[in-house]
């Protein structure tokens, strides 16, 4: 088969599915993004130099929604330069705005082959096949795998158990054993995150398919759901003519996708398909009665929202609204008053791509327990990621769609890539599932990732379920109306659930905007005359000679995304990787240093390895403190030198601590994890080093972090705790005060049920011995 334009991009639409798009803000999907960036400029030569193929060598014009994403672009750039001079996380705000680059190039190219009506029907039928792929996987995780790895935690966690209550070596041995392999999956041993992981693993059963959030995967079942039965609502003589065995198939996909988006207990995306279900239902009626009412509720959702949002903005929106509304929407609705607490700090750039996080927990409620990393509403997401360039694009995006569903739908069949007047070929969307499973495999052993049995069926099953939906099912004809109710769906589902900085979320939402995208710039497809069989349909191109430059500036993209992108983020990751497998399981802290050095040596900008290195080094100083105040001499907590005396073990011990909790403050200075690692340096500094200097210093490291993150009970404890340890009149009010808000706090937490954050017995115990004395 050859290779064309239309397939590569079907290669590439497939890859964006299968890996955790929640991790785009650490680097994982910049491939793609310096892929996505070649495609497109191979697109523009081919504009400049037309091939044979004159499908291939379209390129669409500029429109409204064109401007409505380039917006998006040019606001997460310019808030990325803010994050840079305001010194906060850079790694993740380069990583977010290269795939919004790549969002924009893949934007455009399906822009343009998507005035192809075979090209229409063919990309829907890949998002149907990969969407299927995911629902098996999702249904085969919610029976089967997620059954047995909580049997699984539950075994190892008893042994883990049982072991530590023998006292000889082979308790003991086997305690190493089980926690290395805790440490090695991510599963926490102990704390409130031990809480957190037990309550998802236990007490969940929403399957993820390739994703880390039940919800992401649930958005996009959600809009591909909707194209699936739109597809079918086009013509009904045509339906009227399938086959029963097509029509069953369809059926069982429908079933397929439908299940599992029930197994997700989704229910901003169950919202969001009955929306899109109603607005096809709509376009494709006759009844003007109907249209007209409509017409007029989008217009009254509209209003609702545009008041809410003023008042929000305004302070309208208090605690007390927030706690007389439904428990399902209360989270919500702390989630985006706090959000929006932070823009009225940040108005014009927000808090930058992937720094949302650190600037939201200065205004997070007490009532709220979770940290989240985006406020759960794709409009809010969009100013605090891409300041107000990026709320007017998302903004300009939702008007036109609005703009689309309200007009008259006479002629809904003749506008937008249409029918096509042949049967698609199927090849090419197999072809392009093929290529982007092999892209997906290849990329992971290029990175030297070890496939399990486990993942080999995941693979296997995902892939052949998507493979056998493509070519065992006809590619039938598409129309405007299908991508409006699609992304009016996903829309809907992204009113409430995270997804603004997922790839593969958006790309999903701006193709089904692209069959809209002739009725919002001003452009006006022509439908073909009867009988003309070349599938194309006519449309507004851009000029020929923009080809060129347009592909110099996509060349220029791809090695900058490469070089300070690529290169970096997968050279440090890989050095991490090694480093967590020289601590956790091979038990050698001097090496796991080593490898986080190189990582950070790799990555000048990069948070990860400098977290690591942080919490080593503040592990390795707090277990020198434990050894020294016991009298005895562990050989495996830390690296001492035969001929290195006690005191200069401990000097050199505490200044690597806090090198590494400062190289970690300077990497991110808005976020509190660096404070609060070199404020417990300090603290341990202290003590072992007879300064009490050093304990005020931690405190004032303390309380910066409680100003950053006022709801932390932890650190309100930490506090308490430091103030009552310098023993000096000057911190005996800050010591109360401490105390009394911990305890605030506390009872919050337990009003609310938020187990992860109770106080320990002991630690309530402490608090009372503060104010006792």
């Amino acid at each position: 088969m050859q290779l064309s334009i239309p397939l590569l991009a079907f290669a590439l639409l497939t890859a964006a599915f299968l890996w955790p798009v929640e991790d785009a803000i650490n680097g994982s999907g910049l491939h793609l993004v310096v892929l996505w960036l070649v495609l497109g400029m191979l697109h523009a030569l081919r504009q400049w130099r037309p091939r044979r193929d004159e499908s291939e060598s379209r390129c669409a014009s500029f429109g409204l929604m064109d401007l409505g994403v380039l917006l998006i672009v040019a606001g997460h750039v310019i808030s990325t330069v803010v994050v840079f001079q305001a010194e906060g996380d850079r790694r993740a705000a380069l990583n977010l705005t290269f795939e919004w680059i790549g969002l924009f190039a893949g934007w455009r190219i399906f822009r343009s082959l998507l005035l192809d009506r075979i090209a229409a029907a063919q990309t829907v039928s890949v998002l149907v096949a990969v969407a299927v792929g995911l629902s098996a996987l999702g249904i085969w995780q919610h029976h089967v795998v997620q059954i047995a790895q909580s049997d699984w935690y539950r075994s190892m966690r008893s042994e883990l158990d049982a072991a530590l209550l023998k006292q000889d070596g082979s308790g003991l041995m086997r305690v190493s054993e089980i926690v290395a392999d805790f440490q090695a999956k991510n599963i926490p041993l102990e704390g409130p995150e031990r809480i957190l992981w037990e309550n998802r693993a236990l007490d969940s059963s929403e399957p993820l398919g390739t994703f880390s959030l039940a919800n992401t995967l649930a958005g996009i079942l959600a809009a591909v759901l909707v194209l699936l039965i739109g597809q079918f609502t086009v013509d009904r003589k045509s339906a009227q003519r399938r086959s029963v065995v097509n029509g069953l198939l369809v059926a069982v996909q429908i079933g397929l996708i439908g299940y599992c988006l029930i197994l997700t207990k989704s229910r901003s995306a169950w919202a969001g398909a009955g929306v899109g279900l109603t607005v096809l239902a709509v376009i494709r009626s006759q009844a003007g009665s109907l249209k007209k009412v409509f017409r007029w509720s989008i217009a009254s959702v509209l209003a609702v929202a545009v008041t809410f949002g003023t008042a929000a903005f305004f302070g309208a929106l208090d605690k007390e609204v927030i706690l007389e509304s439904p428990r399902s929407l209360q989270f919500r609705l702390m989630y985006w008053t706090g959000a929006i607490e932070m823009l009225k700090e940040h108005p014009l750039a927000g808090a930058g791509p992937g720094n949302f996080r650190q600037l939201y927990l200065q205004h997070k409620v007490d009532e709220s327990s979770e940290e989240i990393r985006d406020p759960h509403n794709f409009v809010l997401d969009a100013w605090c990621s891409a300041g107000l360039a990026g709320f007017t694009g998302i903004l300009l995006l939702i008007a036109l769609l609005c703009r689309q569903l309200t007009r008259d739908e006479e002629h809904a069949e003749s506008s937008g890539p249409t029918f096509p007047t042949r049967t698609p070929s199927r090849r090419i969307v197999a072809g392009g599932l093929v290529l982007g499973f092999g892209l997906h495999v290849g990329w992971d052993w290029i990175n030297g990732y070890s496939f399990s049995a486990e993942d080999g069926i995941r693979l296997l099953l995902i892939a052949g379920t998507s493979l056998f939906a493509a070519v065992f099912r006809s590619v039938v004809r598409v129309d405007a109306g299908i991508g409006r109710a699609a992304a009016a769906a996903m829309m809907v589902h992204l009113l409430a659930a995270g997804g603004f900085e997922m790839p593969a979320v958006m790309l999903l939402l701006l193709v089904c905007l692209v069959p809209g995208t002739s009725l919002s710039g001003g452009e006006r497809c022509k439908v073909l005359p009867a009988g003309r069989d070349s599938g194309h349909v006519d449309s507004a191109n851009a000029p020929r000679w923009m080809g060129l430059p347009a592909a110099v500036a996509l060349l220029c993209g791809a090695i900058v995304v490469l070089r300070f992108g690529l290169m970096p983020v997968s050279s440090a990751d890989r050095h991490v990787l090694n480093g967590d497998d020289a601590l956790y399981r091979q038990r050698i802290q001097r090496s796991a240093l080593e490898s986080y050095q190189l990582a950070a040596d790799s990555d000048p900008i990069g948070v990860t390895p400098r977290q690591r290195m942080a919490e080593l080094e503040a592990y390795r100083l707090a277990e020198l403190q434990i050894q020294i105040e016991s009298q005895s001499q562990a050989e495996n907590g830390w690296d001492q030198e035969p001929d290195m005396n006690s005191a200069s073990a401990t000097r050199n011990q505490f200044t690597s601590a806090i090198a590494a909790a400062e190289s970690l403050i300077s990497a991110d200075k808005r976020s509190c994890s660096g404070y609060r690692i070199r404020a417990r340096c300090l603290a341990a500094g202290s003590i072992l080093l007879k300064k009490s200097e050093l304990m005020e210093q931690a405190i004032v490291d303390q309380q910066t972090v409680t100003r950053m993150y006022p709801s932390s009970v932890q650190d309100w404890l930490e506090l308490a705790v430091l103030s009552h340890a310098a023993k000096s009149p000057r911190w005996s009010g800050l010591a109360r005060q401490a105390v009394g808000r911990a305890l605030d706090l506390e009872r919050t937490n337990r009003e609310w049920g938020h187990r992860d954050q109770f106080l320990r017995p002991d630690q309530l115990i402490l608090l009372q011995k503060i104010v006792a004395e």
